[in-house]
């Protein structure tokens, strides 16, 4: 790899911060649900565009964990 592929964003640091954020990301009240879902969603593109491919089922269960106790019902009805 050359440098200019690593600045360019390209670099496993930018892989490992990319899955670090979507793993560690907290969902909050105070933002839209689907502005922060979105940006996960982002995340992962960006992730297959660097040749890190997550499978859908993983992020479909990360979205779901992630989100808050106030959609419980919302969670229930996805589990099933």
């Amino acid at each position: 790899m050359t440098v200019p592929y690593n600045y360019e964003g390209r670099g496993q640091h930018t892989i490992a911060w990319l899955l670090g954020d979507v793993f560690r990301t907290t969902l909050v009240d105070t933002v839209s649900m689907e502005q922060q879902l979105s940006d996960i969603r982002d995340k992962v593109h960006r992730l297959r565009d660097l040749g890190h491919n997550l499978k859908n089922s993983l992020i479909v269960t990360v979205m779901i964990i992630l989100l808050l106790e106030s959609y419980a019902v919302t969670i229930e009805v996805l589990v099933e």
